[in-house]
């Protein structure tokens, strides 16, 4: 567990790809995650590739106004529903189309998308919701 932010931050600013993979593998402490909202919204994007983010911190940072940080949570697999439905009223349509292609996103939310303004997420997600129901009935 990475238990402190100086540890942190020195992990993610290393050269050594070793200790880069240790802020994505290794839980982070609360005080480290709460340090890092608080204090370095620098560090949100790493902050993001950690795999044991828990779901509530993904729930804070999906209001962030950076549409990198909400991109690179549109990939995660690891969302919970609530992050979803906010993903899927996203006002970035860059945001969405990522959205459109993670196979996590349950299959109401991707219907919606289906119905989108803009004809490219529309496209996608009906092309996605095809491929998923091919799945199923296979």
């Amino acid at each position: 567990m990475i238990s402190n932010i100086e540890e942190y931050i020195r992990l993610c600013d290393s050269d050594c790809r070793k200790d880069n993979r240790r802020t994505v593998t290794e839980e982070l402490s609360q005080e480290v995650v709460s340090e890092i909202l608080k204090n370095h919204p620098d560090r949100y994007a790493w902050l993001i590739h950690n795999k044991l983010i828990p779901g509530n911190i993904l729930e804070v940072l999906i209001e962030n106004n950076d549409e990198d940080i909400r991109c690179t949570i549109a990939m995660k697999r690891c969302c919970n529903r609530l992050t979803f439905e906010k993903l899927v009223h996203d006002k970035s349509d860059a945001v969405k189309l990522i959205l459109v292609r993670n196979s996590k996103l349950p299959i109401d939310l991707l219907k919606k998308l289906i119905s989108d303004k803009n004809k490219e997420i529309s496209k996608e997600a009906k092309n996605e919701f095809l491929k998923r129901q091919s799945q199923i009935s296979r």
